[in-house]
């Protein structure tokens, strides 16, 4: 298994450092990528389209499905948002680590309304 740690908004891999270390202690491969724009500058970082964070992302994970991988993924605040559209394209991610999610009391209906049936789906495939 396969457990994909996707850092936060302009954060990097290193947050995810001790929770990787972890969990490849306990037997699991991590993957850590760093998000485009991401470990430079703010500026740098401003000139970042989304779409650039979520198509490196979709061919790491595709890529460890192809071989045959077991894949969790996990995320810290924009990363869980990232984890979150993850499940919902690719229904074999077997489980999500969602660290710090950000929403508003006024807008939580809505955004996790949008995932919930389908998530639902997934922590029943994988016997959650």
């Amino acid at each position: 298994m396969t457990v994909v740690l996707i850092h936060g908004f302009t954060g990097s891999p290193s947050e995810m450092q001790l929770l990787a270390e972890s969990l490849n202690a306990e037997g699991y491969g991590v993957e850590v990528p760093l998000l485009v724009g991401h470990g430079t500058t703010l500026k740098a970082l401003m000139g970042v389209h989304p779409q650039q964070w979520v198509a490196p992302l979709d061919a790491l994970i595709t890529r460890l499905l192809s071989e045959g991988q077991s894949v969790v993924v996990g995320g810290l605040s924009l990363g869980s948002i990232l984890s979150l559209q993850l499940a919902l394209r690719y229904p074999q991610i077997k489980a999500l680590l969602l660290y710090s999610p950000p929403h508003t009391q006024r807008r939580s209906a809505p955004f996790f309304g949008a995932f919930a049936y389908p998530f639902h789906a997934i922590v029943a495939k994988a016997g959650l």
